[in-house]
């Protein structure tokens, strides 16, 4: 039986958080005495950055959609532009067929 340590391997740990300096404002880069006031520069920028995350999200959901609707479009297209010479020449066959009579057995094949 293989015994497992209760030790956690050394990739395993995560180092603990650096608390900041007391007195320094990360948003400005300057010192200040007023922890409040540091504190409120940092939830500014995380509000921005939480904005302008939702801002990016928000454009990639509407040019995902866009680009799904083409994607469809332009596989229509594609699939129209292949289907077009066969249609053509269905009907040149019924109207050669018809010219034989409408009793013809390829008019009656090809109006089926």
């Amino acid at each position: 039986m293989k015994k497992t340590s209760p030790e956690p391997r050394e990739e395993d740990k995560i180092p603990p958080p650096v608390p900041a300096e007391p007195g320094y404002s990360s948003t400005d880069g300057e010192a200040t005495d007023d922890p409040v006031a540091s504190l409120q520069g940092d939830l500014d920028r995380f509000r921005d950055l939480a904005l302008r995350t939702q801002a990016d999200f928000e454009n990639y959901k509407k040019r995902a959609a866009r680009e799904r609707d083409e994607g469809i479009k332009y596989a229509n297209r594609s699939l129209l532009e292949r289907l077009v010479p066969i249609v053509d020449n269905f009907e040149l066959g019924l109207f050669a067929a018809r010219e034989e009579g409408e009793r013809s057995p390829i008019y009656s094949g090809m109006s089926m």
